[in-house]
């Protein structure tokens, strides 16, 4: 993953995110229902000292080969 400003010297910037992971980020939160938080396998892992998650399925994302565990 990548973060930081894009663009041409001289031209238009903006700070951005770029990478697998904040694609698969932006998909699973596209299917979300208003309201609610969503988040893969990875994410659950590394916050579930923190918090509670429900299973919500493997969902099959654009761009990826194998269904993705979400929560």
């Amino acid at each position: 993953m990548f973060s930081g400003v894009v663009g041409t010297s001289g031209g238009r910037k903006e700070f951005s995110v770029l990478g697998d992971v904040a694609n698969l980020a932006a998909r699973i939160m596209g299917g979300g229902k208003y309201g609610q938080i969503h988040c893969d396998l990875n994410t659950r892992t590394m916050a579930s000292p923190f918090f509670s998650f429900k299973y919500n399925g493997h969902i099959d994302f654009k761009g990826k080969s194998l269904s993705i565990p979400t929560y």
